[in-house]
């Protein structure tokens, strides 16, 4: 049998082998965990995607309820009670005061004041179609949309008229300017009647503090006639803020000051030599009679406020500019946009004319046209009023 011959695999061929073989072990190896590396990142990827998921719907139901929260008003929060001291209550009570006690406030005729925040987003979107500005702008906007549709059938009947856009965006930035100008001389309009109904409040409680300290003890029927002329001044400014004049507020300052000149009789006849208590009784009769006096120049501020309104020829030419802007802006838009620029005409026209339109509302501060909440457009005076007669009438008693 002849025998078999013997192969001899040099040393180098031997390690090439056995390189190779490693090599296709690593790979496997290597595959094998790039495998299970992809499996792994899918599955946190779907954990993620999951949990992405859940946010959002959490933070659409906390949305949801926000929205639903802000609409509730807060009833608890006027039912809240409050520790009075004791050393103010054995004052109070040794001058025959009731410190506690629950008062006969009028707190329906009190306006709810209530703060604005980014979350309500979605309730100022639904309660779109109760806007008065949208319902003040509908005849205007539906001319623009008009002019926009006869812009887009003449470019489909072969016509086409069009309109630099340099022209516009030029003439844009100075709109924007005059339309921010006009908006804040209304708003300061209207905060400044906000300040005067703050400052008769203030006048008011100054004047029924310095009757119950001072002329209650000394002269109580003068007293009493002060108080009623007082009690009176809240709702004699809603007549002037009306345009009806100064007639019942300045007869009301009449009333009042005839009171303090009566207390000062009775002071003569009360203090008799006492010349010191006599003449700080005067003192205090004589700034009672400045803080009257300042009640009429609050009415004299309301007066000029509500008949003076901005000059004629402003508004007009913000009128005007406005009008000529949108009513050539479907000449821009359609031969970019086509039809579609219809539906954006109409946008940007509201966008522009109710910034005109707040300034209208707001420039009036004492004109009422009604809305959700009795701060929309106006000072809210008939509230105001009875607040302020009613947190007096509380300090008189």
């Amino acid at each position: 049998m002849p025998a078999i011959p013997r192969l001899e695999i040099s040393r180098d061929a031997e390690e090439a082998a056995r390189a190779h073989s490693g090599q296709l072990h690593f790979s496997e190896r290597c595959h094998g965990e790039f495998a299970i590396r992809v499996k792994t990142c899918r599955l946190t990827g779907a954990a993620i995607s999951i949990s992405m998921a859940m946010a959002a719907l959490r933070l659409v139901a906390f949305g949801l309820a926000s929205v639903t929260a802000l609409s509730m008003r807060p009833a608890h929060l006027l039912a809240r009670n409050t520790k009075v001291p004791l050393r103010v209550q054995c004052i109070s009570t040794a001058a025959g005061w009731k410190v506690g006690a629950p008062r006969q406030t009028d707190v329906a005729s009190t306006p709810e004041v209530r703060r604005y925040s980014s979350q309500d987003w979605l309730h100022a979107m639904l309660a779109l179609k109760r806007s008065v500005v949208l319902k003040r702008l509908t005849s205007r906007l539906l001319f623009n949309a008009g002019i926009a549709v006869f812009v887009v059938v003449l470019r489909a009947r072969g016509f086409a008229p069009q309109l630099n856009s340099l022209v516009h965006s030029l003439l844009g930035g100075f709109l924007g300017l005059l339309l921010v100008f006009r908006t804040n001389s209304a708003y300061s309009r209207f905060w400044e009647g906000r300040c005067l109904w703050g400052a008769l409040n203030n006048h008011c409680h100054n004047l029924a503090v310095g009757a119950v300290a001072y002329l209650r003890p000394i002269a109580p029927s003068a007293a009493t006639a002060f108080s009623d002329a007082l009690l009176e001044i809240p709702y004699s400014l809603t007549l002037t803020c009306e345009r009806r004049g100064l007639a019942e507020t300045s007869r009301l300052a009449i009333l009042m000051h005839q009171a303090l000149v009566a207390a000062s009789s009775e002071a003569e006849v009360t203090f008799g030599n006492s010349l010191s208590r006599a003449r700080l009784f005067e003192l205090q009769l004589t700034q009672l009679a400045e803080l009257t006096n300042n009640l009429v120049d609050v009415a004299g501020a309301c007066n000029r406020l509500a008949k003076t309104p901005v000059p004629l020829s402003y508004s007009r030419h913000t009128s005007r500019f406005l009008t000529l802007w949108c009513g050539t802006l479907p000449f821009v838009f359609a031969p970019s946009m086509g039809a579609a620029s219809i539906p954006a005409v109409v946008l940007t026209c509201y966008m522009l004319f109710a910034i005109e339109e707040l300034g209208h509302l707001i420039e009036q501060p004492f004109e009422t046209l009604g809305g959700a909440d009795p701060w929309d457009h106006s000072v809210p005076i008939y509230s105001l009023a009875a607040n302020i007669k009613q947190c007096t009438k509380d300090l008189l008693q």
